[in-house]
């Protein structure tokens, strides 16, 4: 009984459950101006986190997931069709509004890839992808919940 509990709770069963790219932050490298995208994380543990991923880290998720599909094609057959990133703009400036509609681009494509196939969101490329790094934000901290003392409640306060 406690082994298969034990295994119930293993990595092997953590999805993601959710994930949307929020926003972005402006990255300042000397004269290099760089977007970092924001993503929210919602984790089939219930736990929500947040990760700050890079144009170019997106466009090495595109590629090491096409390879994953191609190895694991038995698994995704009859999946949807596999979603494509835009791509470099070159000749274009790294601005804002750049970072705007790479915006909106980014959160299409990982809506996009977990909702590809059921798999997908407990692919090892997506959790590995996802997982918070050293360097992302940590989430924010609720409130903790005020416990009552249940022992000194009666019937009635319980219900109301």
């Amino acid at each position: 009984m406690a082994s298969s509990v034990w295994n119930s709770l293993t990595c092997n069963n953590l999805f993601v459950a959710f994930a949307a790219v929020t926003g972005f932050v402006e990255k300042k490298e000397g004269q290099n101006v760089d977007y970092v995208f924001v993503v929210e994380v919602l984790w089939s543990d219930g736990r929500t986190t947040y990760v700050k991923r890079t144009y170019n880290d997106f466009e090495a998720l595109q590629r090491d997931l096409e390879t994953f599909v191609k190895t694991e094609k038995h698994t995704f057959e009859g999946s949807n069709p596999f979603p494509r990133l835009e791509g470099r703009k070159f000749f274009r400036k790294n601005d804002r509004k750049l970072a705007e509609s790479r915006e909106l681009e980014l959160h299409k494509f990982v809506k996009e890839i977990l909702l590809m196939h059921p798999q997908m969101s407990s692919s090892p490329v997506i959790v590995e992808f996802f997982e918070a790094r050293s360097h992302d934000p940590i989430p924010p901290m609720r409130e903790p919940l005020e416990t009552t003392d249940f022992y000194e409640m009666d019937e009635y306060d319980a219900y109301t």
